[in-house]
C-alpha cells in the first residue's frame, strides 16, 4: 500500500528533493528555513531552474505561500519583462498617432534590452511612460494593466500560477498549440479566470 504523503511533511520533501539540485548551478539549493537572502539570490540568477524544482515538487502551493513578495517579485521580473514588452507590442499595432508610436516604440526599445532582473525597473517603470498608459486605461489590455509597478505582486501570484500549472490551463483551453511563453501562458489563465467558475474558485 502506498503511503500517503502528509502536507506537514512538505518542508523536508522539499529538502529531500535538493539532491537533484545540479552542482552546476549558480546558487546553493534553497531550503525553506534558510537565509531568505539566498532565496532572493536563487529567484534572481536561476528562476527557471527554480521553476523546474518547484513543478516537481508535490506541495508547490505550501512552498510558495512560504516566499515572501519579494521573493516571489524577483523571481517573476523576467517574466513580467517579457509580458509588458508582449502587451506594448500589441498596443503599438493598434497606435496611428505619431506621438504615441513615438512614445511606445521608445518604451519598446528600452523593454526589450536584456538586463539582471534587479536593474530591470529604471528601464521599464518609469513614472511618465505608466502615468500615459493609465490615461488610456492599459489599451484596455489586462496584461498592461497587471504589470503596472502598483500591481507588480499580484501578477507574481498570477504569472506563477500561469507558468507552473501552464499544461493543465492548456487541458482546460484545449485551444490551439500549447502556450511556450510566459505572455500567452499569462493570457490563457486570465482567459479561464474570466470564462470557467470553477478554476475562479480554486485559483
Amino acid at each position: 500500500m502506498e503511503e500517503r504523503m502528509d502536507t506537514d511533511d512538505w518542508p523536508d520533501l522539499w529538502q529531500a528533493l535538493g539532491v537533484e539540485w545540479p552542482v552546476t548551478a549558480s546558487t546553493p539549493y534553497p531550503l525553506v528555513y534558510g537565509n531568505p537572502e539566498a532565496w532572493l539570490k536563487t529567484a534572481q540568477v536561476e528562476p527557471e531552474l527554480l521553476l523546474h524544482h518547484v513543478r516537481r515538487f508535490v506541495f508547490p502551493g505550501e512552498l510558495l505561500a512560504s516566499l515572501g513578495d519579494h521573493v516571489l517579485g524577483m523571481w517573476t521580473a523576467q517574466w513580467r519583462q517579457a509580458c509588458l514588452l508582449s502587451g506594448l507590442l500589441e498596443y503599438r499595432r493598434r497606435v496611428q498617432d505619431s506621438m504615441q508610436s513615438l512614445w511606445l516604440d521608445q518604451w519598446i526599445v528600452r523593454t526589450q534590452q536584456r538586463l539582471p532582473s534587479s536593474r530591470l525597473a529604471p528601464l521599464i517603470d518609469n513614472t511618465d511612460d505608466w502615468v500615459k498608459l493609465r490615461e488610456v486605461d492599459y489599451a484596455t489590455d489586462d496584461i498592461l494593466r497587471l504589470c503596472d509597478p502598483h500591481r507588480r505582486i499580484r501578477l507574481s501570484y498570477h504569472l506563477l500560477c500561469a507558468v507552473l500549472f501552464d499544461a493543465e490551463i492548456f487541458a482546460l483551453t484545449g485551444d490551439g498549440e500549447k502556450p511556450l511563453e510566459p505572455p500567452e501562458q499569462l493570457r490563457g489563465h486570465l482567459r479561464l479566470l474570466r470564462n470557467n467558475s470553477h478554476y475562479k474558485e480554486v485559483y
